[in-house]
């Protein structure tokens, strides 16, 4: 037997799920950093987003569940932004120095954002205490440690060589770029360059050019 199309409404209240969804996803992060994780309510996820508990509950069994929706969509975000840019970078056949600061600095408008990096600490405290939080952030870290290690295998038909493997390179690279925004925390203008700088520091270190 052949499934039933589905409705014109079925297809309608498919895409307004999907919408109340996307909605609470983007509102859930303000409530998260200015309440807290584990203080913020779902009646204050609710109101943020100007939902009903019964339109939270249709998308998400409780604010964990969402706290991680949050996580994975701005990883999605990178990763893909990530990949698009190098590969936009490649495609015009810049020098790699040059291609790296582009990467950076079209990564900087998600990565250097106060709000998502008191988001992540929030995350990493609170998956301290939760072991299903803790496999969820690890998810989503090994998400961005497979983009960063397969961008450099991309990189290496530029004639780049690692002093170390790839994938140390680029959990070496990650924490480096990680270390300095969680340094610099919501506060990121003063020092908005260091973890570029630090950065490209460290791949002179690791990479030789032939």
């Amino acid at each position: 037997m052949t499934p039933m199309s589905e409705t014109p409404d079925t297809e309608a209240a498919k895409r307004s799920r999907s919408a109340t969804r996307t909605k609470l996803v983007d509102q859930a992060a303000t409530v998260f950093v200015t309440k807290g994780l584990e203080a913020a309510s779902v009646a204050d996820l609710c109101a943020a987003a100007g939902f009903t508990r019964g339109a939270f509950y249709s998308n998400f069994d409780s604010k964990s569940e969402l706290a991680v929706a949050v996580y994975a969509h701005r990883v999605d975000q990178l990763v893909e932004l990530l990949t698009t840019e190098v590969q936009r970078q490649l495609r015009r056949d810049v020098p790699v120095t040059q291609m790296l600061a582009f990467v950076l600095q079209a990564l900087s408008g998600l990565t250097q954002d106060g709000q998502w990096q008191a988001f992540r600490v929030e995350m990493h405290l609170a998956a301290d205490r939760d072991p299903q939080l803790r496999l969820a952030v690890d998810e989503q870290y090994e998400r961005i440690l497979a983009a960063v290690t397969e961008v450099l295998e991309q990189v290496k038909s530029r004639g780049v060589s690692y002093r170390v493997d790839g994938k140390d390179l680029a959990r070496i690279l990650i924490a480096v770029w990680d270390g300095e925004l969680l340094r610099a925390g919501r506060n990121m203008a003063p020092d908005r360059g260091t973890g570029a700088r630090l950065i490209t520091a460290t791949w002179e270190a690791f990479t030789t050019v032939d």
